[in-house]
């Protein structure tokens, strides 16, 4: 073998070692975009997740009820001012009134008997959280899910536990 043949192949294998780590950098390049455009898909369903159940939250829905009432209250008192010519449209308004006033109580009565209001003074929920512990039981590792439940009122208990965390700060002058 001669010298140039032998330059010309350390040379070849210069070019290529070139070549191979541009090829590898474009790849990983490539796929830190996708990963990062992942991402910015993940962030945005969970924020229209979040706007979505802010909208359907308990207190919304109460909220929207009480408004949904009090108009029709207002324009009930508005007919019968106006007189006998009113009297079909008065009793329509009554009888929605009536269903709205219906679905108003029965919805107080599933956050009454939900875990969203505190049992002690009704004031509504803070947070929920799931934690996962983890124990030995028989010689097997075991994990189980616990509940943590906080009200606005301070009262916290964690579902694991017979004595809550914290009291109810709406009861505590009371006692």
């Amino acid at each position: 073998m001669n010298i140039e043949t032998i330059f010309y192949t350390q040379i070849a294998s210069i070019v290529g070692l070139i070549f191979t780590v541009f090829a590898l950098y474009r790849l990983l390049v490539s796929q830190k975009d996708s990963v990062i455009e992942l991402l910015r898909q993940t962030i945005s369903n969970l924020e229209k997740k979040i706007t979505d159940l802010e909208t359907q939250s308990p207190d919304v829905l109460v909220e929207s009820l009480a408004s949904r009432v009090e108009i029709a209250k207002n324009e009930i008192s508005r007919l019968r001012e106006d007189g006998e010519d009113y009297k079909g449209q008065i009793a329509e308004k009554e009888g929605k009134l009536h269903l709205l006033n219906g679905k108003l109580n029965k919805l107080n009565v599933l956050l009454k008997d939900s875990a969203l209001l505190c049992p002690k003074c009704q004031a509504p929920l803070l947070r929920r959280e799931y934690h996962t512990i983890y124990d030995y039981m028989d010689g097997r590792e075991v994990d189980a899910e616990i509940e943590y439940v906080e009200y606005e009122c301070g009262f916290a208990r964690r579902e694991d536990q017979d004595v809550p965390i914290s009291p109810c700060g709406a009861t505590k002058g009371k006692a």
